[in-house]
């Protein structure tokens, strides 16, 4: 068996020792090829690399985590726009696509074990696509264009959600909200009447959240978010 992206011709074979867990970060592959017999995996990493359509992974239906963007250590992404193709996935736990070029939450209906999605530093600027995902414990959506918050009734295990570095207005239903113990969200935009509501649910009880009231401004707090220059 080789592994042979056709962009680049080098066979990563000998990379893959046959277990769970491969690693293919930074080596400027542009199209996913060759894993489709690696029917073992269960956890794929593929950040750092300049891959703009997800494919070629129909075959790895036991994986637990997808890995195509690291944003808090590497800073690394890829240049997917879609979500897309992942529909045999289904006992995928962690999907992370941060730093990428996604402007929608979608291609997730399949993910009924889905627990933890980073979608950090993308171009997403609706909370839609994730409120049947009942499952998800986790969800990172630091550094897009996010504006209104709303959708999330549905998420009735959420217990952390990260929406620092977006230019929030409104929280149209907090309580939706209510049962998250870590929640990180800058509310300086939003009316003072809604502050309020969101005082009483939050800080009164004593939630382990980060909430912000200063403008946000993406070039301090996040350099290398791509999507920093377009608010």
């Amino acid at each position: 068996m080789k592994i042979v992206p056709k962009d680049n011709k080098r066979d990563f074979s000998n990379r893959y020792d046959g277990g769970e867990d491969f690693v293919l970060e930074s080596h400027g592959i542009t199209e996913i090829e060759g894993l489709e017999e690696l029917t073992k995996l269960k956890k794929l990493r593929l950040f750092g690399n300049e891959i703009k359509k997800i494919k070629g992974l129909e075959n790895l239906k036991n994986l637990e985590t997808l890995i195509f963007g690291d944003t808090y250590h590497y800073n690394r992404g890829n240049d997917i726009e879609v979500i897309e193709n992942l529909e045999n996935l289904t006992k995928l736990e962690w999907l992370n696509l941060g730093l990428n070029k996604i402007t929608e939450i979608t291609g997730l209906e399949n993910l009924i074990n889905l627990v933890q999605l980073d979608l950090s530093c993308n171009r997403i600027s609706e909370l839609k696509g994730i409120g049947n995902k009942q499952f998800l414990v986790e969800i990172d959506l630091m550094g897009n264009k996010i504006r209104i918050v709303k959708g999330l009734k549905g998420l009735r295990y959420l217990d952390e959600l990260n929406l620092q570095g977006n230019p929030i207005e409104s929280i149209e239903s907090i309580d939706e909200l209510k049962g998250i113990s870590s929640l990180r969200i800058n509310i300086s935009k939003i009316p003072e009447s809604e502050k309020i509501i969101f005082s009483k649910h939050f800080w009164d009880r004593g939630h382990h959240s980060y909430v912000s009231r200063k403008s946000v401004n993406l070039d301090e707090e996040f350099p290398f978010n791509p999507v920093r220059k377009s608010f």
